[in-house]
């Protein structure tokens, strides 16, 4: 990995005023690119454990994926592209009218999957779309 700076925040996030400080961890590329940045804080054992933004990117620039974490758990709206090939190693059907990049979207409570897993082309049209409580998948 290229060289990579942690930086420390003494911000707190709004839903853990009690939390320690916040600290953003930078994972990067053999070019010093950032390959991955997250947030991480303490937990009660002292261990560090993501919590706030977690983003990563391609070696062009180019987010790939996004969401949060709660003290180490994934919670809320998180989002990810996927190539070509990357959708037909998980058997989703393909259309001749489809573009890339292929945009996917689900939701976490706690860590848990919550909702509706959905992926759709570079302009928004379904491709398939998960029920998580019944599953149950429609291409």
């Amino acid at each position: 990995m290229g060289r990579c700076i942690a930086v420390r925040h003494t911000t707190r996030l709004p839903e853990n005023e009690d939390a320690e400080a916040v600290e953003t961890v930078r994972e990067c590329y053999p070019d010093s690119a950032t390959k991955i940045s997250r947030h991480v804080t303490q937990n009660a054992d002292y261990n560090y454990v993501n919590h706030g933004m977690w983003t990563s990117w391609n070696q062009r620039g180019e987010k790939l994926s996004q969401g949060e974490f709660r003290l180490g758990k994934r919670h809320g709206r998180w989002a990810r592209l996927y190539t070509l090939s990357e959708l037909w190693k998980a058997n989703i059907p393909i259309r001749p009218e489809i573009e890339q990049p292929f945009s996917s979207e689900i939701s976490f409570n706690e860590g848990q999957l919550n909702g509706t897993w959905r992926i759709s082309d570079n302009r928004g049209h379904p491709l398939s779309r998960c029920s998580l409580l019944t599953a149950s998948c429609i291409f």
